[in-house]
């Protein structure tokens, strides 16, 4: 009789999600105003933002203790320096320009992929888990 392959060492990982936030920036070289910007991480370590009327390449760094980094991957003048509120998900932090901390910025969760863990198994490291979450009236 035969049996089954033993799947004990399988693991399913989902497929990874566009994640989307919405929010405001302000920093002294863009004047007193507050801007409005779109984030779409479309994984763990690469996005886009987009704000007046423009749009970026983002690398996002995840530095431990719910702090995150993004920052422009072409010119690299402009990064959000903040931390995630884990039961919301908001981000929120300092906003530094051509090397000038100041102003700041406030991210909400909208939309995909809110959580990412990397899990291991045996010593390896796996791929990055994904849970899904959705946000109503988008």
């Amino acid at each position: 009789q035969a049996t089954a392959p033993h799947a004990a060492h399988s693991v399913h990982v989902a497929q990874p999600q566009v994640v989307l936030y919405e929010g405001y920036l302000s920093h002294p070289a863009f004047g007193p105003q507050y801007i409005d910007i779109r984030v779409q991480f479309d994984s763990a370590s690469r996005g886009r933002w987009f704000a007046i009327g423009q749009s970026q390449e983002i690398e996002i760094l995840h530095l431990g203790n719910e702090r995150i980094v993004m920052r422009e991957l072409a010119a690299g003048a402009t990064q959000l320096d903040g931390f995630r509120e884990v039961h919301s998900g908001t981000i929120q932090g300092e906003v530094v320009r051509n090397g000038a901390r100041g102003g700041q910025f406030k991210l909400t969760f909208r939309q995909g992929v809110q959580n990412v863990q990397v899990r291991q198994q045996g010593g390896a490291q796996l791929a990055p888990q994904y849970a899904v979450h959705g946000a109503a009236g988008l």
